[in-house]
C-alpha cells in the first residue's frame, strides 16, 4: 500500500507538539459546500501539504474547539 504525502508529512509531527488553527469547529457549515463538519477541523501554519496549503488537521472531541490550541498529533487511519 503507498502512503500519501500528506500522511509521510503528519508521520513526520507524531510526538512533537504542534500549535493547530480550529477555522471550522465541530458544528459549523462548509462555507462553500452544503455540509456541516462533525469533526474540529483546522490546520497546522508552516506545514505545508502537497496541495501547497497548510496541512489539515482534525481535534476529535465532542465540543467546539474555536481557539488557537496546542495538542500532541496522532495519526488515526481506518
Amino acid at each position: 500500500m503507498e502512503i500519501s504525502q500528506s500522511l509521510q508529512t503528519a508521520k513526520q509531527l507524531l510526538g512533537k507538539e504542534v500549535e493547530v488553527t480550529m477555522d471550522r469547529p465541530l458544528g459549523s457549515k462548509h462555507p462553500k459546500h452544503d455540509f456541516v463538519y462533525e469533526a474540529n477541523y483546522g490546520f497546522i501554519e508552516g506545514i505545508k501539504a502537497p496541495d501547497g496549503e497548510d496541512l489539515d488537521s482534525y481535534f476529535f472531541h465532542n465540543q467546539r474547539i474555536t481557539k488557537v490550541c496546542i495538542t500532541y498529533t496522532y495519526i488515526v487511519t481506518i
